[in-house]
């Protein structure tokens, strides 16, 4: 695995730039581990919040996570 990859938007790419995205999170960018650590973690144990479009998401370290049904 490449557990020690900075999961950090490519700014230059134009997929990010037609979306918005200017700018990364702020601070570093967790590494892949850290992000699949946590991720897995907070499975079935985090209040989901509800979206309008009736999607409901949670927040994993300051990224919005959409759990579909």
């Amino acid at each position: 695995m490449a557990d020690d990859v900075r999961l950090a938007p490519l700014l230059h790419s134009p997929v990010v730039q037609r979306e918005g995205i200017t700018k990364s999170i702020h601070g570093d960018p967790p590494t892949q581990e850290t992000w699949r650590k946590n991720r897995v973690s907070r499975y079935g144990v985090s209040q989901l919040q509800r979206a309008e479009d009736g999607s409901e998401y949670e927040i994993v370290n300051g990224v919005r996570v959409t759990h579909y049904k």
